[in-house]
């Protein structure tokens, strides 16, 4: 139950009300919650009905809202001129009927608003309104009586001698009843049929000079003239008045607007607040309840909740009147402890602000004023001899003989023990006090030397002579007469949050362990309560087999095994309220919550409800609605099912649990646990599925809804599509296999050409004239005597032979390598030259990288024996290596040409070739194709005036880095 805050005005009265040393509480009206509060903030609403399927009709300065116990849905009517709609009524199915001020009157059936009847300019007055009898018939009363059918037709047309300002009245036998200004007659509609009467009796001529509306209350027939606010019994067959006491409708403010409900009736005004009517009405007035707010409607819905219409602060919903509402609200200063004590009933309050409170037979007086700090708990002996709570910064005790004073203990007080009357043990932040008043005043005060350190929660084992304390070191046992004992359960520490002790048992809940039960220092039993989820509980207590636990979420009363029996506040209406404190006294509970303090009748059963019903709304595929009257055909691809179902009341909603299953999926029931009313399968597979779904009030099961489907199988999982697969997936690998074995020959045609060309390459560095010219060269040296240059050069031969053929192995080689292989080439070539041939080789690169081997020996070969070989003078070779994208190697030499080197060599075809060009070509489109970067090469004669002067060779190799 929510309680948006006073006015100002309000809120001091409410706070100097309560202060007085002796104040009267104000009579209680019922408890009740708020429904569509964020959904008409800032709304008025005029209006409420139900239709034929129990949904909610709403009517407001901004037109027409529709709730199906799901969602609030506007509802538009083009046909309106203006949006404001009144005069809700409703014939015996379910056809709703409403009015705007300019005199249109309209039909609403199926969530469909449309024009039904405009009233011609001479039945039109400044007043207007409707009512339909037992058989559908729609009366609009307004300068005339205009009698419709429910198809619109114009049954009849009746004068009047005036314009009828008071409402028509439906009494409890059918009959509709209306009186005119000025006037001692009434007319009367009952089975299609007018009449008219005379009222009779010692009051009746005061009719003559009023406006009279009627009201029924406990099937007692009651007007009121709305000028003078007399009230009047009235005789159902004779229709004699009898004049109630003066002023007995207590001068409420004009205009009077009457609401019945039931066997009662509300009535209202232009002011906030409301009367409620019932009992037969005699000389007490009623009071005025719900004053906090404007009452613009009152409406009795088919499950008996009453609803209170108000504006900006959405619907008053009361489900029960016999539950009390809060004895204040406190809201200038919220109760945060609360103590009962069991012999006299009487009932302490402590304060936010430290103040110390006592409430007895509608009663309430102040006992301490003068705290600084909230009062976080309140401890007694059973006839609240003396009570123990924070006082400030210290432990303050109110004797009833010696009055408030203080213990000298100065500390947050956690617990207080009462093992006799004289003799108690207050847990506190700083440890556990021992307390005895050995004379009536002042109590010796001494603490327990073994626990000065913080202690959270104290009950008493009795049977034991024991105090059983939860602390920031864990669980003991504290005999008075004897060493203590830790508490642990299977070696662990346990830190309690709740204690409670009853009988020769203590309980402890435990975050991680439920309630564990002891008997002494021995674990017993344990109980897990069934909440939702392992909440932390904050304050325990056992009383005749219930076990009433408070935590962060509510108070829950459970069963001696765990069991939820009752969520009290959502049956009793203080659902979204913070709770701080809550006492028991026998079959009453007090709660103090934020907003108020309310007092709980536990003897409200679930045995007074009414089975539960239930609906399904909607059902969305896809996030698509479809029909949820028709089993439904859904394709391979529509596997997202949401099922929206609907639980039609008010008054049971806060109770309910919904249980569903989804048979084809799991044929397991599930537990529906939070506050949503959609259950959604994201991913079902293809298959039959029929889901189900009932709700449970407080034991009582619904008649269960269900809605049957079909997913189709996919094309991939039909037979057809398996053998297609099949055949597809042989050709397939069939293909494959023919593609591997033909990629297979390929890549070893490509080996074998790659071998075969490095074969080339260590053919054309090893060539029988190559071998010979550089034997002749060292045998020229060793004949020369020059042995120290011959060793050098066969050691020089040696390693180029070696090199070249351990390179021929490798895929790559480095850089490095490449260039002391070339350089090992030239010397021995410079030997053959001697002083003719000079050669440089200038190397930009410095990366760590790879290449291939045995590329660039076979460019320069060619440079010496066809470009400088038949060269006359000085032969000239200079080599670049610089590294851009790739490799890039440029080989420059001042030979005579590839013209006159191609003669040469057409005249010495019978003498030595070369690696020739197309090997070269052909090695490198192999390196291209297996490393699938591209390798080539770039010949051009350097010409000057027409004549060649030399060749230029220029290599694009692509490298790898080794790092």
């Amino acid at each position: 139950m929510q309680h948006p805050s006073y006015p100002h005005r309000i809120l001091l009265a409410a706070f100097l009300l309560w202060l007085l040393p002796l104040g009267t509480i104000r009579s209680q009206q019922p408890a009740y919650f708020i429904l569509g509060e964020e959904q008409f903030k800032g709304l008025q609403v005029y209006d409420v009905i139900q239709d034929g399927l129990d949904n909610y009709l709403f009517s407001t300065n901004e037109g027409l809202f529709y709730y199906d116990f799901l969602h609030f849905e506007p509802i538009g009517c083009d046909m309106a001129k203006s949006n404001a709609m009144f005069n809700f009524v409703a014939d015996p199915l379910g056809t709703i009927y409403c009015s705007n001020l300019n005199h249109q009157i309209f039909r609403i059936k199926d969530k469909e608003c449309n024009l039904f009847y405009a009233l011609l300019p001479d039945e039109d007055s400044p007043d207007l309104s409707l009512i339909c009898d037992e058989e559908g018939e729609l009366l609009a009363c307004s300068k005339k009586i205009i009698r419709l059918s429910a198809a619109g037709e114009v049954l009849e047309r009746r004068e009047t001698k005036g314009d009828p300002w008071a409402r028509p009245f439906k009494a409890p036998n059918g009959q509709i009843i209306l009186h005119f200004p000025n006037s001692d007659s009434i007319f009367e509609f009952h089975d299609g049929q007018f009449s008219v009467h005379r009222l009779t009796g010692p009051a009746a001529q005061l009719a003559e000079k009023g406006l009279i509306n009627f009201f029924a209350v406990e099937d007692e027939k009651y007007a009121i003239d709305l000028m003078s606010t007399t009230v009047f019994r009235v005789e159902d067959s004779s229709f004699a008045m009898q004049l109630l006491p003066e002023k007995y409708m207590l001068d409420r403010s004009q205009p009077l607007r009457f609401y019945p409900t039931g066997k009662s009736t509300w009535v209202g005004g232009s002011l906030p607040g409301i009367v409620w009517l019932q009992g037969r009405l005699g000389r007490v007035p009623p009071l005025l309840q719900y004053g906090k707010y404007f009452i613009s409607d009152v409406f009795q819905d088919r499950e008996g909740n009453i609803l209170l219409s108000t504006f900006d602060q959405g619907i008053l919903v009361i489900p029960n009147l016999a539950i009390p509402d809060v004895i204040d609200p406190f809201f200038a200063e919220p109760i945060t402890a609360l103590h009962i004590a069991p012999r006299n009933g009487r009932l302490y309050l402590g304060t936010t602000r430290g103040n110390l409170l006592e409430f007895h037979d509608g009663q309430l007086r102040q006992l301490v004023q003068d705290g600084n700090r909230p009062v976080e708990g309140i401890f007694g002996t059973p006839s609240s001899e003396r009570l123990i709570f924070q006082g400030g910064d210290e432990v303050m005790v109110l004797d009833q003989q010696a009055g408030k004073m203080s213990f000298g203990v100065k500390s947050a007080l956690k617990d207080v023990v009462f093992f006799e009357p004289d003799l108690a043990f207050l847990a506190t932040s700083r440890g556990i006090f021992r307390c005895e008043w050995k004379s009536a005043r002042l109590p010796t005060v001494m603490p327990l030397p073994d626990f000065a350190f913080r202690i959270h929660h104290m009950v008493a084992d009795k049977q034991g002579n024991a105090l059983v304390a939860s602390t920031s070191r864990g669980l003991y046992h504290i005999p008075l007469n004897g060493p203590a004992t830790r508490i642990q359960l299977a070696g662990e520490d346990l830190f309690p949050t709740a204690m409670h002790a009853a009988g020769n048992k203590v309980f402890a809940a435990s975050r991680r362990h439920g309630i564990l039960v002891l008997e002494e220092d021995r674990f017993i039993a344990r109980i897990v309560p069934e909440i939702g989820r392992m909440e932390a509980i904050s304050k325990l207590v056992i009383d005749k087999h219930r076990i009433f636990v408070k935590s962060s979420h509510g108070i829950y009363q459970l069963g001696m095994d765990g069991r939820m029996e009752r969520n009290i506040g959502k049956a009793f209406g203080f659902l979204k309220s913070r709770v701080f404190d809550f006492a028991l006294d026998g079959d009453r509970l007090w709660v103090s919550h934020s907003g108020g303090v309310q007092a709980i009748d536990l003897s409200f059963s679930a045995s007074r409800q009414v089975p539960p019903q239930l609906r399904l709304v909607q059902v969305t595929v896809n996030d698509k609605t479809v029909s949820t009257a028709t089993a439904g055909a859904l394709a391979s691809d529509e596997r997202k099912i949401r099922f929206d179902i609907a639980f039609p009341s008010l008054r049971n909603r806060e109770t309910l649990r919904i249980h569903y299953q989804l048979e084809g999926y799991d044929n397991a029931w599930m537990l529906k646990l939070d506050d949503e009313f959609a259950i959604v399968y994201n991913a079902l597979e293809p298959g039959d599925y029929t889901f189900r779904a009932k709700a449970e009030n407080q034991g009582q099961f619904s008649e269960p809804v269900t809605y049957s489907f079909s997913i189709a199988a996919p094309i991939y999982r039909r037979w057809w599509f398996s053998a297609l697969v099949l055949l597809v997936a042989a050709g397939g690998i069939g293909a494959i296999y023919r593609r591997q074995i033909t990629l297979q020959s390929r890549k070893a045609k490509q080996i074998n050409e790659l071998n075969a060309s490095k074969l080339a390459a260590i053919q054309s560095q090893m060539n029988p004239h190559f071998i010979f010219n550089a034997m002749n060269s060292i045998q020229d040296l060793i004949l020369k005597g020059d042995v120290e240059n011959s060793y050098s050069y066969v050691t020089t031969f040696s390693n180029l032979v070696r090199s070249t053929l351990k390179y021929s192995e490798k895929d790559f080689i480095d850089f490095e390598q490449e260039l002391e292989l070339l350089r090992l080439y030239l010397s021995l070539e410079k030997l053959r030259f001697e002083d003719e041939l000079e050669y440089t080789i200038t190397n930009v690169v410095d990366d760590d990288i790879q290449l291939p081997p045995l590329l660039i020996q076979p460019f320069v070969e060619n440079a010496l024996l066809h470009g400088l070989l038949h060269k006359a003078g000085v032969k000239q070779l200079m080599i670049r290596f610089e590294l851009r994208e790739a490799l890039i190697c440029t080989i420059e030499d001042n030979g005579i040409g590839r013209q006159r080197a191609m003669e040469i060599r057409e005249r010495q075809r019978g003498e030595h070739e070369s690696f020739s060009g197309k090997a070269i070509r052909t090695r490198f489109d192999i390196l291209s194709d297996v490393h699938k970067r591209e390798f080539g090469y770039v010949l051009e004669d350097l010409m000057t005036d027409g004549e060649p002067i030399g060749t230029r060779i220029t290599l694009q190799i692509p490298v790898r880095r080794r790092f």
